[in-house]
Order: structure tokens, then sequence, then C-alpha cells
């Protein structure tokens, strides 16, 4: 699906995270290679999924 997504978009702004219950060293390469920005191993507490988020995310995009 990342794949997908990429391929789709104009100016690579997306960011897309990977929220699996893999969390081997291969399962993050293959989501890096499959054009996630970053790979998180569930269970993922509110608190990580916030900071990674509005790390992400452009405070003027949220206006």
């Amino acid at each position: 699906m990342a794949r997908l997504i990429r391929a789709g978009e104009s100016d690579g702004r997306a960011k897309l995270v990977a929220v699996t219950g893999y969390g081997q060293a291969e399962d993050e390469r293959r989501a890096a290679q499959a054009g996630f920005d970053l790979h998180l191993t569930k269970p993922v507490s509110p608190e990580l999924l916030k900071h990674v988020l509005s790390a992400l995310i452009p405070k003027e995009s949220l206006h």
C-alpha cells in the first residue's frame, strides 16, 4: 500500500508510519523499502504516537 501511495503523490509530502506487530530488524528494513517513513511495533503507547505524529506533521498544515 505504501508503494501505491508513494507512486501517486506528486510532492512527496505524505508521511507514512507502519504500525505492526512485527518488530525485527528485517521487518523495519522491509517497511522502509516499501516507502514508510517510520516503523512502530505494537503496542504503541498513545504518548509515543502523539510525539511521532507531531514530529512528522508540520505545524502550519494544522491551521
